[in-house]
């Protein structure tokens, strides 16, 4: 599956409410559906640090300039991930995403307790989704 924003929102959506449905069934209709909103949300979000990095990049290098449009990155996306990982680009963004994530669960829990749960799992299910496929973008951007 290629980790477009749209789907990291739509796996933290899902576990999100898979998490209220078996821990939190007193939740009412629209306190699930901020719920699940916000761990949507804050997973699409994840990926701001990529389009943010590209387009700064793009100005300097023109293997970037193509890619400085999120909507051309969807049509390609393995294609400009190897690129990135060539570049090592790749490497920024794993920890750029990671600051994002601990970043977004510390603002959870210290700002918004109420949807912290929420905010972790949107957070985190968007790294957790990322590492697999970026382990295998980078064995394929090694392999001839």
């Amino acid at each position: 599956m290629r980790m477009l924003p749209q789907n990291h929102f739509a796996l933290a959506a899902v576990v999100t409410l898979v998490a209220v449905v078996l821990f939190y069934p007193d939740l009412d209709i629209m306190e699930t559906v901020v719920w699940v909103l916000a761990a949507g949300i804050i997973a699409a979000l994840i990926d701001l640090d990529v389009i943010i990095l590209v387009r700064m990049k793009a100005k300097d290098d023109p293997d970037l300039e193509p890619w400085a449009s999120p909507m051309d990155v969807t049509k390609d996306l393995t294609s400009f991930l190897v690129l990135l990982h060539r570049k090592g680009l790749l490497r920024i963004v794993k920890w750029t995403h990671l600051a994002s994530a601990v970043v977004a669960s510390l603002v959870g829990y210290f700002l918004l307790p109420s949807l912290f749960i929420p905010i972790f799992i949107g957070a985190w299910s968007h790294l957790a989704t990322d590492v697999p496929y970026l382990w295998r973008i980078g064995k394929a951007a090694k392999t001839p």
